[in-house]
């Protein structure tokens, strides 16, 4: 059955919310939402009630490392079938795959398996992979496992980049450590999100990074400088699909 009905849910849309509405959905795709329960058509559909629920669009989840006990970097199928089932049950239609720090091969062998199950996916889709590390600095290293941070390596990343086929899409890295603007500028040139985290960056220094490309902040105040009286730090968001800037920043009081 090609068209489903579904009436009495309560519907977000970008600028408003409609109380109650009717979403006609053909094909899986959304043809139109409407006020109250309209007339119904003739012909065959699936009649379906929301019973009062809230819809909203699916959520992405850009940083997941894991769901239920799983580790997605064990480079299972098993792993990533639980986060994509995982994701689905709490609200999120795509996620993007998160490693840590690691040694290359098992990173590689991370992504392989990622590649292998996009498309067979039993819950949430894959929409990617997001890369916490392993350039970040040991002094705000949080959970990550130190044996495996290192500064950025532009050859090392290509290697990755190679394997990965396409599929990375956001980087997290500490941008003060040696060759960190080097890097910031290939994501940037490759369309790459990147975003800042498990750093020991002044404010500067973030400046530096955010002015290059870097347009997010990973698990943000977590992991990174705090403020303190006597010094500062900063960050700044910036949203190129709202076309606006968000940006604190903190300064001397002396």
């Amino acid at each position: 059955m090609s068209l489903k009905i579904l009436h009495n849910v309560n519907v977000i849309q970008p600028d408003d919310l409609v109380l109650p509405a009717t979403l006609w959905i053909r094909n899986g795709i959304i043809e139109k939402i409407e006020s109250g329960l309209s007339s119904l058509p003739e012909g065959e559909y699936e009649l379906l009630d929301g019973h009062g629920h809230l819809l909203i669009p699916g959520m992405i989840d850009v940083h997941i490392h894991g769901a239920n006990g799983f580790d997605m970097m064990d480079g299972s199928e098993e792993s990533i079938q639980e986060v994509s089932r995982a994701c689905a049950e709490t609200g999120c239609t795509s996620f993007l795959v998160t490693s840590v720090s690691s040694t290359i091969e098992e990173l590689l062998a991370m992504i392989r398996s990622v590649k292998r199950i996009i498309g067979r996916e039993v819950g949430a889709k894959i929409a990617g992979l997001h890369l916490e590390g392993p350039y970040l600095n040991p002094k705000r290293k949080g959970m990550q496992n130190e044996r495996f941070l290192r500064h950025p390596n532009l050859t090392e990343m290509k290697e990755i980049f190679n394997e990965a086929d396409g599929l990375i899409k956001m980087v997290t890295i500490a941008p003060e450590l040696p060759g960190g603007m080097e890097l910031i500028s290939f994501l940037k040139e490759n369309g790459i999100i990147i975003a800042v985290a498990h750093s020991d960056a002044t404010y500067e220094e973030a400046k530096q990074a955010f002015e290059a490309g870097a347009s997010h902040v990973t698990h943000c105040f977590n992991g990174m400088r705090p403020i303190q009286w006597t010094s500062c730090y900063g960050f700044r968001r910036c949203s190129s699909t709202r076309g606006w800037d968000f940006s604190l920043q903190y300064g001397y009081d002396e």
